[in-house]
């Protein structure tokens, strides 16, 4: 079962789109965030190479809650929840985290996900000639179909996909080399 229905989608992104064409764009989807709708279990295995402790995970998707948190069978109690998608080491934590951090969740951004796609689908729909357009001061100006479509997925990743726009970061942890409460923001002003 489609998660944007045709009629919305084509209200949205143009007349021209069809169910095949919302069908591929939730499936590449699929394969860059896994199931687009539901319940998910992320397993992370600590890298060995990482100097200085783990104290947090980004999760693949944003929630509200963490449902269970396990560490090589264990349930977690030494965790909190940060803006909605990194799983972070409580201050007053001891014990190190071990391996396979289990992680289970249901995603809430489904509005989002439903963007983004008809995000895809629009920009699918374009004229594959069509680079610029200027009115006046207005111009808008797009990537071509055939070199562009990858820059124009990415950049809709990133909206669904918060640890997508990592970059040289790259990995699902956060390493502190010392350990501090981020909760805490000490300023002084004049």
């Amino acid at each position: 079962m489609s998660l944007v229905v045709l009629a919305d989608a084509q209200d949205r992104a143009g007349e021209s789109v069809t169910q095949d064409m919302i069908d591929e764009e939730e499936a590449w989807l699929a394969t860059q965030i896994g199931p687009l709708t539901g319940e998910r279990t992320e397993t992370f295995y600590l890298p060995s190479v990482l100097s200085g402790t783990i104290d947090a995970l980004y999760l693949s998707r944003r929630t509200d809650s963490v449902t269970e948190f396990t560490a090589d069978g264990d349930a977690m109690a030494d965790y909190r929840l940060v803006a909605n998608y990194i799983v972070e080491r409580t201050y007053d934590a001891t014990d190190s985290w071990v391996d396979p951090l289990v992680v289970t969740y249901t995603p809430n951004d489904e509005e989002l996900v439903k963007g983004v796609i008809y995000d895809l689908l629009t920009y699918r729909t374009l004229p594959s000639n069509l680079q610029s357009v200027r009115i006046g001061a207005y111009s808008e100006t797009y990537g071509s179909q055939s070199g562009g479509g990858a820059v124009v997925k990415q950049a809709a990743l990133k909206r669904v996909s918060p640890a997508a726009g990592l970059g040289a970061y790259g990995g699902p942890f956060r390493v502190s080399r010392t350990r501090l409460d981020r909760s805490v923001v000490e300023a002084t002003g004049s």
